[in-house]
């Protein structure tokens, strides 16, 4: 009768939804007929679940519906939470008084499944246990994380490793990194190949970091980020300080291919920065294998041809047939680096031999003379087998062969057979070498033979036909004499001239060469100057300007992450605000409808015979 009651005044004042939390109740109670009944609460129902807690309601037991006397042994009530996996006790909490039958449960972690209990606390009995109810928390931002780990600290890089944390059910989609520079201030996003990375967006748990300072002092910080938003950040990593800049290490020449002639090519692998951006690279070069690396080339970066592996460089005005070896070594703001290891030797190609020297002619007579030479300065990779002489007769006509190869290393021959008596003759010279013939040696001094006055006589008597008496024979004989002395005289002249212009025209050549040269030193000079001026004003100018943009990004996000934290908050506790005050309104309309339906309820239940739900004679309720 009384259930039935309780069941009537449940369906009036609270809908479907209490009748089936009294079920709960009547199965309980059903099921043992004891003096405790009356005061098993009813199954635990959660409600404005988050991801660490919720609010628990539960229906009172009947004792304290009813206003039986059993009510009078309820002193509040115990939440029991036990994790739904294993049963394992979580939380207990307690509730003081027989009429607040809800609490708010929470420090429970999120996406976990909980099973929770209501035990009423009688005064005599001890706690009364109602049935229990399942329910799951709610996906959050991911746990706060541990300190992350720096390794691999160099001049301008650093490996920073951490590992991964809870994602409290909503899967982790990057991490944030926050640095502080300088070793104390505020931290400000990460910033990499100058970007600021608010997210990695990726799951990998390390990060290689570039562009780093040198000579700085860093600590780092990491939070997990999922669709939820970004947990806490971790606790600040051990302080770290990249490496002080100093000179590059050395490059490693890789090989010396291309060899012609005149030049080579040199390949080598990049060298080590060191924490100072290279600019130039310098070229040094030994000779025949022997002596001291010399100097040869500075070159900027710029200039320098880059290749899949390294870089390359041509090294050109190199004697022919000649063994070299050669080293690089690269240069920064900090200074010239090591060399590199020196090359394996390489040999240009042999080409024909210079010229020999201006042959000399000596002990003139009147069909030969003696002629002689110095061998080249150079042959030029190729050894000298001989050498081929030339002639011109008469000061005019051209060279013409006169020995093909003397087959012999010697530098002085007899020549013979030449037209006597006042005959002008030039020679040249030229080595033989397995490459083929030489260059020319310029033309020799002009020889004239000699006049010979038995071979003249001789040649006049056989022309006796035309000369009729001993007067003509010498006649004839002085005019030969005369025209050789002319002949002689004008082949001197044109030797005199042709030395002059050989004079002036060398001096003109010196002349321009040392202008050249000089102009060429000084565009070396001035150029090296100008980019080392350039290079160290670029590396000023850009380390500036990194620097500003890096703090004005870092400071400008900092602020405008804060600003949009500040009203976010503002929307969310005045949203609060209105729902907790449309919550209080709802609650005092329906604290006035279950009390006229409480009154309703106790004229019904004195109705039907229960006394004690009667208005006392006297009046009041």
């Amino acid at each position: 009768m009384q259930t039935a009651t309780v069941a009537l005044v449940l369906s009036l004042l609270c809908g479907t939804a209490a009748l089936d939390m009294l079920d709960d109740v009547t199965s309980v109670a059903g099921a043992s007929k004891d003096t405790n009944a009356n005061v098993i609460p009813g199954k635990p129902r959660a409600e404005d679940i988050t991801s660490a807690g919720a609010t628990l309601t539960w229906l009172a037991p009947a004792a304290q519906l009813v206003l039986e006397d059993g009510h009078k042994r309820i002193s509040g009530y115990r939440i029991r939470i036990h994790a739904a996996t294993d049963g394992k006790s979580v939380k207990t909490q307690s509730v003081n008084g027989s009429s607040t039958t809800n609490t708010l449960v929470t420090g429970l972690q999120p996406m976990t499944e909980y099973t929770a209990s209501v035990a009423t606390i009688t005064t005599d009995s001890g706690d009364i246990v109602g049935p229990s109810a399942k329910f799951e928390t709610k996906a959050s931002v991911p746990e706060g994380m541990s300190a992350l780990s720096v390794s691999d600290v160099n001049w301008e890089t650093a490996t920073l490793h951490w590992k991964t944390p809870n994602d409290h059910g909503s899967e982790i989609t990057g991490y944030h990194i926050s640095v502080q520079i300088g070793g104390g201030g505020d931290y400000s996003p990460l910033v990499q190949h100058k970007m600021i990375i608010e997210s990695t967006d990726s799951k990998r748990t390390s990060m290689k970091l570039v562009g780093l300072e040198s000579a700085t002092t860093l600590r780092f910080k990491v939070a997990a980020i999922n669709k939820l938003g970004t947990g806490p950040s971790s606790a600040p990593s051990k302080v770290i300080r990249t490496k002080t800049a100093q000179e590059p290490s050395a490059p490693k020449i890789t090989a010396v291919k291309h060899a012609t002639s005149k030049g080579v090519t040199v390949h080598w692998a990049p060298a080590e920065e060191r924490g100072s951006r290279i600019t130039r690279y310098l070229v040094y070069r030994q000779s025949k294998l022997e002596g001291h690396f010399d100097e040869i080339m500075d070159i900027a970066v710029s200039e320098v041809l880059k290749t899949a592996s390294g870089y390359s460089q041509r090294i050109s005005k190199l004697d022919p047939g000649t063994k070299y070896a050669f080293k690089v070594a690269a240069a920064n703001g900090i200074g010239i680096g090591a060399a590199s290891n020196s090359s394996e030797p390489v040999q240009t190609t042999a080409t024909v031999a210079d010229a020999p020297a201006k042959p000399h002619i000596s002990n003139v007579k009147a069909d030969s003379v003696y002629l002689s030479w110095k061998p080249p300065k150079k042959n030029n990779g190729s050894p000298v087998t001989g050498y081929r002489i030339t002639v011109q007769e008469g000061g005019s006509g051209g060279f013409v062969e006169l020995v093909r190869d003397t087959k012999s290393l010697s530098t002085f021959k007899q020549i013979e057979n030449l037209k006597q008596g006042g005959v002008s003759y030039e020679f040249k010279v030229q080595a033989v070498t397995m490459v083929g013939l030489g260059k020319q040696s310029p033309a020799s001094s002009i020889a004239v033979t000699h006049y010979n006055d038995a071979l003249a006589t001789k040649q006049a008597v056989l022309d006796s036909e035309a000369v009729r008496s001993i007067q003509d024979v010498h006649d004839r004989v002085s005019i030969q004499k005369a025209a050789t002395v002319a002949e002689k005289h004008k082949a001197l002249l044109a030797k005199e001239a042709k030395r002059h212009a050989r004079f002036r025209e060398q001096q003109e050549k010196t002349r321009a060469d040392r202008c050249e040269t000089g102009l060429a030193n000084q565009k070396v000079l001035f150029g090296r100057q100008l980019n080392a001026c350039h290079n160290l004003l670029t590396r000023e100018v850009a380390a500036q300007k990194r620097l500003s943009t890096e703090r004005l990004q870092a400071e400008e996000n900092m602020s405008r992450k804060q600003l949009l934290e500040a009203e976010g908050m503002v929307t969310f506790l005045k949203q609060r605000r209105a729902a907790l005050e449309t919550k209080v309104t709802i609650l005092e309309n329906k604290s006035e409808q279950q009390l006229a339906k409480l009154v309703m309820m106790q004229n019904e239940g004195c109705k039907l015979g229960i006394k004690t739900w009667c208005k006392p004679e006297g009046g009041g309720t």
